[in-house]
């Protein structure tokens, strides 16, 4: 066998091919039918704004729910270029978190000396993001491409020693595969 992929890491109902070998996969293969119903595709993002709102001020939560603060409530009245590119340089200064944090499959994060810090890694996409053109799509594979040839790959771990310390877990530690 050459290796084998779980259901929790790979959805064949989003894919055409093997997620191995690349190979075409039958359209009538049962296992390209979804083991599971996918969270809105939305759901990462409704993540980010509470996160982006609190950074910049605008809302602050209050008696466990989230309001809007004195700025908040005037940012309503204001264009919304002028109220994102506030949000979005606030988010540079004083992210309320680390983004990486975000992807659970990458283990050994939370370990003490590990990880850059996530302001010096928010910089160095700023800078990528704001050398790409002005009023144009730019593909998601063209950045990371560039950003991989250059200095705006940010770096994540603080050493070589570090690097070792990072690994891909397949699945949740509550759930084993089964073969």
């Amino acid at each position: 066998m050459r290796g084998l992929v779980c259901r929790t890491c790979f959805d064949g109902a989003d894919f055409s091919a093997c997620a191995i070998c690349q190979r075409r996969i039958d359209a009538d293969d049962p296992f390209l039918t979804a083991s599971r119903p996918r969270p809105p595709r939305g759901a990462t993002a409704a993540f980010a704004w509470p996160l982006l709102v609190q950074a910049g001020g605008l809302a602050e939560i209050t008696g466990g729910k989230l309001q809007l603060t004195t700025k908040g409530r005037a940012a309503l009245g204001k264009p919304a270029a002028g109220v994102l590119q506030a949000l979005w340089r606030s988010l540079l200064a004083k992210g309320l978190i680390d983004e990486f944090s975000r992807v659970e499959n990458i283990k050994g994060q939370r370990a003490a000396n590990v990880l850059t810090a996530p302001k010096a890694r928010r910089q160095t996409v700023a800078e990528a993001l704001a050398g790409q053109p002005v009023g144009e799509w730019v593909e998601i594979a063209d950045l990371f491409g560039q950003m991989k040839l250059t200095t705006w790959s940010p770096r994540v771990e603080r050493s070589e020693r570090a690097l070792w310390k990072l690994y891909v877990g397949c699945c949740s530690s509550t759930r084993r595969l089964s073969v």
